[in-house]
């Protein structure tokens, strides 16, 4: 006797809240350190450019490091997947990954425009099979690493 496959819902959706770690006063005199350094080097090479980017890079390290956390809502559905008030549509992504690491489950979606990185979203409470269930009906399941920046923000602590 078969049994019937198990009817998936219309939508999968979850709710969660980024928390970033919190920053202490060496991380924010590594970030001035570093900038400082970057900028001196421009400065110099007679760089001038290398300077000025530096100097944002180095703001803009600090605003996002001293960001609150943030509430997030995630919609897999029909058409594609909602972070937030932003639709990612099925027919402009290329495939889907989920990882597994130690009780924690990413999914990672790519976009098929040339210069979109992956996209990495926490799976939070939603079991990996059902996410992969769901994205299977609309996506090719391919597999694919973290990308750089979103490494470099990890160790960062971003």
């Amino acid at each position: 006797m078969e049994t019937a496959p198990q009817e998936l819902p219309k939508e999968v959706a979850w709710e969660m809240q980024i928390i970033r770690s919190e920053k202490s006063s060496t991380w924010y005199w590594m970030v001035f350190f570093v900038a400082a350094l970057v900028v001196f080097v421009g400065l110099f090479m007679d760089n001038i450019l290398l300077a000025i980017f530096a100097i944002a890079g180095g703001f803009a390290v600090i605003i996002q490091g001293s960001q609150k956390p943030e509430h997030v809502s995630v919609e897999l559905n029909e058409k594609g997947i909602r972070i937030n008030n932003k639709l990612f549509l099925y027919e402009h992504l290329e495939s889907f990954w989920i990882i597994t690491e130690e009780e924690e489950s990413n999914l990672l979606f790519k976009s098929e425009k040339a210069l979109g990185p992956s996209t990495r979203i926490p799976l939070s409470e939603i079991p990996p099979e059902l996410a992969r269930a769901y994205l299977e009906q609309f996506l090719l399941e391919e597999e694919q690493e973290e990308s750089f920046i979103d490494m470099l923000g990890q160790i960062v602590g971003l």
